[in-house]
This record gives C-alpha cells, structure tokens and sequence, in this order.
C-alpha cells in the first residue's frame, strides 16, 4: 500500500483523497436511511401489533416510507459519486472544441489539466524532441505515434465509470466505513432492533395479561350479578310469603272481631230485651192493678196482684220464645 501511494502522483493523491471524501459522504447519507428505514419497520411492526385489523394499511404505508426513504440514499450516491463526476466531465465534453481553438492563445492552457492544455503539451514535446513539427512529419512511425497521443488527449472520459484509482480509493473507503459499520454500527442497530422486538413482546404479554383480568373480571361480575338475581328472586318470593301470610292473619282476625262483635250484639239484645220485658212487667202490674181496683172498686194486694201478672207475662215471654225459635 505505501509503494502504491509512493508511485501515485500528486493529481491522482488528490483525485483519491476526494473519492475517500465521496465515498464516506455517500456512506454517511445512507446510514441515515438505514436507520430511518429500521425505524418505519420497527414501529410499522408495533403498529400492526397493536392493531391486527389496521395491518393492511399499515404495510402500505410501510413500503411507502421505506421507498421514500431508500431515496434519500440514492439522492446520497449522487451528490456524491455521480454528479460532481458526471457534471465535470459533460463540461469537459462541451468544451473540448473552444479548448482547441484557445489551445495556442495563452499558455495558462498548458497546465495538463484540460484537453487543450494536453495538446499543446504533446506539441511542445514534439517540437522539443524533433526540433519541429516538419521534421515530425518527416518521420512517419513519430508521427503516428504523436496523432495517437493527440487523439488520447481528446479521448471523452467515462460519464459512469470512475478511473482506476477512484475505483481503488472508493473502494478502500468503502471497506473502512463497511468495517466500522460492521464493528460499531450493526451492533447497535441489532441492539436496538432487540430492545424494541422485548419492547413489543413485553407490550403483547401486558395486552393478553390485562385481556385475561377483563376476562376474569367479566366473569365475576356475571356471578355477583347472577347471585343478585337470584337473592332478588328470593326476597321477592318472601316478601310474597309474608304478604300471603299477613294477608291470612289480618282475615283471621277480622272474622274473630266480626264474630266477637256479633256475640256482643247478641248479648247486648238480650239484655235490652231482658230489660224491656222488666220495665214491661212493671208497667202492666201498676196498669193491672189500677184497672182491678176500678172494676172491682175495692184494693187488692199488691203482691198478690204482682204475682199474677208475672206469671202471665212469663207465659207471654215463653210463648214469644217459642215463637221465635219456631
């Protein structure tokens, strides 16, 4: 590698310099999009997770970011390989004629780094060597070889493919920022990703333990619900019970006042009769007694009288009595 770099002129050392410089550019800008593109895929994944009945949307949505994203890489690759490269050379291309024809009219041209400047080198060494242009012609074999070099200097580059050197220096460019990827970004991306893969599994095993306490709960809600039921169902049927039997008591005890009040009539007519047929026998001996003696015109006796006439009056009575229960 030294004996390579010592061998390299000073265009080409620069020329490499700035593929090192594209190449980790370009590395640069597209581990941007590898991440971003870790991270769609990472939460896209959580998202489905989530959401089962969303996964179609969800994917879509995914490729979407990561196609715009994979862009950014892309617009990376040419900013920074393609564009400066292909921008000089076009221009290169286009002014290849107004170089020739500026070629002799200032000598700055000579500088090696355009194709007018080449020309005029190779003039100046042909002329240096052969003294003049004439005495080139002269010698046909120099003078073919001089149009080939001629022609090599107006030989158009490549618009896509690099030079060997860019090649070499883009490619251990490549391999350095591969190595370091390899060694500090891979590891961490991996770490990352694990991180959020136990993330979503953690999320998932939260989501089926409290999916399984609602089921638990629902189940236990139903029970204390159907428990309450059937307690409703049984304090309802003794409230029933107890309106069956008080509404028994309640008969019970109007049918014993009834008939209590009923004997108390009774007992109380009696008396009342009892105590008519007293005050009606009093009334009648006094009448009795009052008649006899006008009929008679003398006094009878009092008790003698009073006698009489209650036995009359019980033979009344009893004849009344046998009257009603007949």
């Amino acid at each position: 590698m030294l004996s390579l770099l010592a061998q390299t002129a000073p265009g080409e050392f620069v020329e490499g310099l700035k593929a090192i410089g594209a190449g980790l550019g370009y590395g640069l800008a597209a581990v941007g999009p590898g991440v971003g593109i870790g991270i769609v895929v990472g939460n896209a994944i959580s998202s489905m997770a989530r959401q089962p009945e969303s996964a179609g949307m969800v994917r879509t949505t995914m490729f979407l970011g990561i196609a715009f994203t994979e862009a950014l890489a892309l617009i990376g690759f040419v900013v920074f390989i393609l564009l400066p490269r292909t921008t000089l050379r076009l221009l290169a291309v286009a002014g290849v004629a107004g170089g020739l024809s500026l070629a002799a009219a200032g000598p700055a041209w000579a500088a090696g780094e355009t194709i007018g400047g080449c020309v005029i080198e190779q003039v100046h060494h042909a002329e240096d060597e052969y003294g003049s242009l004439g005495a080139l012609e002269a010698d046909e074999k120099a003078f073919k070889a001089f149009e080939e070099d001629l022609e090599g200097c107006v030989e158009a580059p490549s618009p896509i493919l690099p030079e060997l050197d860019e090649i070499i220096w883009g490619g251990l460019a490549f391999v350095i920022l591969f190595a370091f990827m390899w060694w500090k970004g891979f590891p961490a991306v991996k770490r990352a990703m694990d991180a959020r893969s136990e993330k979503i599994r953690g999320d998932l095993d939260a989501a089926d333990t409290a999916k399984a306490d609602a089921l638990r709960t629902k189940s236990e809600y139903e029970a204390q619900l159907a428990e309450a039921k059937t307690a409703a169902a049984a304090i309802i049927d003794e409230a029933r019970g107890q309106a069956d039997q008080l509404r028994q008591d309640l008969q019970a005890r109007a049918e014993a006042d009834i008939a209590e009040q009923r004997a108390r009539a009774a007992a109380d007519i009696e008396s009342s009769r009892r105590q008519a047929i007293d005050d009606l026998r009093t009334d009648v001996a006094a009448i009795a007694v009052g008649a006899a003696e006008r009929v008679v015109g003398a006094s009878l006796d009092a008790d003698v009288h009073r006698s009489l006439i209650d036995g009359y009056i019980d033979e009344v009575a009893s004849a009344g009595s046998n009257g009603d229960g007949n």
